[in-house]
């Protein structure tokens, strides 16, 4: 693919800091949906997550995947994500999201331009020193064989599609995303630390299973603290990250700020995540999801 140019499209930067998972979640939905329908500007987000999170991809079970007596013991929260894949714990980690119309840049037109443009973003946008990263283009790394009921159990750090972020061969990064006719939301993790290696103490996994669950992330996937052999911290990786996407997307931005309708929109759906409810808006003539 050519080197995305710049276009005068003006998107839009939004730092949210540390929040809660059903924040997170919600605040990315309510841009998607205003960006979709034409209401915001395409928009480059970064965040944490404050207290511990697992999120789901929206088709998986919650029943089915979470112990929640184990969850509320560490005061982890849980919630199910717009995109799909598996489960993630959000614990000590630095995430990003970038929300468009399929025509907001030469690369966002369909996935695969969309996922490798943002994979070369992100490998310009992490810190530089002690990290030397490189782009992953084979599947996968491993593919867990001897699961207890299959592929949707397996973690999600343990395979790396094309164009993930990668060092010494283990994934880095752990993206999805979610595209409709109009556009196209992708976040992803970037763990700081082992602990979403923990994630295995809170699902619903044989012994067997939770230790061969363990030795796979050990061997596939790979935090920031580890390769850089120092702490990494969030305000570290968030300096000059979404400048430096902007500059290697080749788009144009600046801070801003959330709309009255996404602000509304936001509480609305953090309040039905956290009930774990479906969702319906008070706010009439929105595109859906």
């Amino acid at each position: 693919m050519a080197s995305p140019s710049a276009i005068s499209v003006n998107w839009r930067f939004i730092d949210s800091g540390i929040r809660s998972g059903a924040y997170n979640m919600a605040l990315d939905e309510a841009i998607f949906r205003e960006v979709q329908s034409g209401n915001s500007p395409p928009t480059l987000r970064t965040y944490g997550w404050n207290p511990g999170c697992v999120s789901l991809g929206h088709h998986q079970n919650p029943e089915r995947e979470i112990d929640f007596d184990a969850l509320a013991r560490r005061g982890w929260g849980w919630v199910v994500r717009l995109t799909g894949g598996r489960a993630v714990l959000h614990l000590e980690e630095f995430t990003y999201a970038v929300i468009a119309r399929n025509d907001s840049a030469p690369w966002a037109a369909n996935q695969a331009a969309s996922y490798d443009a943002i994979s070369r973003a992100l490998l310009a946008a992490l810190p530089e020193a002690g990290l030397e990263l490189s782009r992953e283009r084979a599947y996968p790394i491993e593919k867990p064989q001897g699961t207890e009921s299959g592929d949707a159990m397996s973690p999600c750090f343990t395979t790396a599609a094309r164009s993930e972020i990668t060092w010494e061969q283990k994934k880095v990064v752990g993206s999805a995303q979610r595209r409709t006719r109009e556009g196209f939301l992708q976040h992803g993790s970037i763990p700081l630390t082992g602990k979403h290696g923990e994630l295995v103490e809170v699902l619903r996994l044989s012994p067997a299973y939770a230790r061969r669950y363990t030795e796979l992330l050990e061997k596939s996937a790979v935090p920031l603290d580890r390769i850089a052999g120092r702490q990494v911290h969030w305000e570290e990786v968030n300096k000059g990250f979404m400048e430096k996407m902007a500059a290697a997307l080749g788009i144009q931005g600046e801070p801003g700020e959330l709309t009255e309708v996404e602000t509304e929109l936001c509480a609305e759906l953090e309040s039905a995540k956290r009930e774990h409810r479906p969702f319906a808006s008070a706010i009439v003539n929105r595109t859906p999801c």
